[in-house]
């Protein structure tokens, strides 16, 4: 297939942190390089799809689909598609480490359907047409090795051994009011170690916006004002919020706020402790904690929450930007 990406950019964007920001509005195609920094790159797979923007009339050329996350996968094929269910369960939080350790990936069980006259999965003919479902497994294992997906399962190792998650070297940071898009990875493990934050703020009467933000809205925590009511809410995958809004307001004036988490093991319970200038605000516990990371490509952030807001209770209203000045977020971990 053709190497060569048509790329349409329009973009105005409403809050901007860097002066030299600008709208963009572009029509071209880019060849991706063969070669980066000395690594010889892999082709892009897929099928363009720039057919659709004006005949969204015309049957898919998208003809077959590889799919693998945690174990639970599948493949589509002309109509067909075959998959089975991991050890991991999206119902489950906490997601059984003893599950995942005994977990035998020739011991899944495949279903297979006709997605031409079952769209919606309902009716599952493994049973009926093995010789497809074979397959349908087979051409699996081959796209598995192409797109270098093998040993399956492999990434369900941090699942079971937490403290094995690429993290950073450092236990301490101090950032400034204008951090943001700080990739998790990077960033303080806030949502799974125990941890001090100390924000060196100054508010106006009543205000409101996040003072920090790590994740997005599939998972992550933040700590936020609304209204003068010191906020916090820890979101665990959408399954489970933990949130609390202090009785207390701040009143205009410099403070000093401190978020005190302590996290008794991975995945356990956090509590979660918030004073202001040393007079407890609230206290909430998380009955459990994101062992190994919210999510893979959300970040961290000082003085609003961009990308997809941890909390829906200001989504309508993102990035949410911090009405008054943060000098200091000093960040330990415990």
């Amino acid at each position: 297939m053709s190497q060569e990406i048509r790329v349409v950019i329009s973009a105005k964007p409403k809050f901007v942190r860097n002066p030299m920001s600008a709208a963009v509005s572009s029509i071209g195609t880019i060849t991706p390089p063969k070669v980066v920094n000395g690594h010889q790159q892999m082709p892009f797979d897929g099928v363009s799809m720039t057919y659709t923007f004006d005949r969204p009339e015309e049957p898919t050329k998208n003809n077959e689909q590889f799919f693998d996350n945690f174990a639970s996968r599948g493949i589509y094929k002309n109509g067909w598609m075959a998959c089975t269910i991991g050890p991991t369960l999206p119902w489950d939080p906490a997601n059984n480490p003893a599950r995942i350790k005994a977990w035998d990936s020739s011991s899944d069980r495949w279903e297979l359907y006709d997605l031409g006259n079952d769209f919606s999965q309902a009716n599952d003919l493994s049973a009926e047409h093995p010789d497809k479902l074979a397959e349908l497994k087979a051409r699996f294992l081959e796209l598995a090795e192409d797109n270098k997906d093998l040993p399956i399962g492999a990434a369900l190792w941090t699942r079971v051994h937490p403290e094995d998650v690429v993290a950073t070297p450092y236990t301490s940071w101090k950032f400034t009011g204008n951090t943001c898009r700080m990739p998790e990875f990077t960033a303080p493990g806030l949502g799974k170690k125990s941890n001090t934050v100390e924000i060196d703020l100054e508010v106006g009467e009543a205000a409101s916006g996040v003072l920090y933000a790590l994740g997005g809205a599939s998972a992550g925590l933040t700590c936020y004002m609304e209204d003068g009511h010191l906020c916090f809410e820890y979101n665990l995958f959408i399954i489970e919020r933990t949130k609390f809004k202090s009785n207390k307001t701040i009143a205009s004036g410099k403070y000093r706020v401190v978020v005190e988490t302590k996290v008794s093991r991975p995945g356990g319970p956090a509590t979660i402790v918030l004073t202001v200038d040393g007079e407890k605000f609230g206290e909430l516990i998380a009955p459990r904690t994101a062992p190994a990371a919210f999510t893979a490509s959300e970040t961290f952030d000082v003085g609003v929450d961009l990308g997809s807001t941890v909390s829906e209770d200001y989504s309508k209203r993102r990035p949410f930007e911090f009405e008054g000045t943060i000098n200091s977020v000093n960040v330990v971990l415990n």
